[in-house]
């Protein structure tokens, strides 16, 4: 199964995943990893040590483009190709994931997840 990362600055990523847990249920292959107090090391570590073995893919969820989860998580996509990476994650991104993940090829569950992402925002 496809897992994914929420990985944000301070306790973002918890509030996601407890947003989602309490909509669909807990979701064991749904984490949240912050880079409270972390250097860019050290996020490193962090982050591979949560995605653990290649597997079916792994989707990592960053809020902020061009932040030092951004920056981490396009580093780990570079050096993984079972990683995907996408920014700006809201609730109905997550949903998505959750809800397609085991029926939908990792590249174009990224795609979806990031049309569910768009079409969340009104103006």
């Amino acid at each position: 199964m496809i897992r994914g990362i929420v990985f944000t600055h301070a306790n973002l990523g918890e509030a996601f995943c407890e947003s989602v847990g309490s909509i669909l249920g807990i979701q064991e292959d749904l984490v949240c990893l912050s880079n409270n107090e972390l250097s860019s090391e050290q996020m490193m570590d962090a982050l591979v040590s949560t995605t653990g073995p290649e597997g079916d893919g792994i989707v990592v969820f960053t809020a902020l483009f061009g932040g030092s989860c951004w920056q981490t998580a396009e580093r780990l996509q570079r050096e993984r190709s079972d990683v995907r990476h996408i920014t700006g994650t809201n609730l109905p991104m997550l949903l998505a994931f959750i809800n397609k993940r085991e029926e939908t090829a990792l590249d174009d569950l990224v795609d979806m997840v990031a049309g569910y992402g768009h079409r969340g925002i009104k103006p």
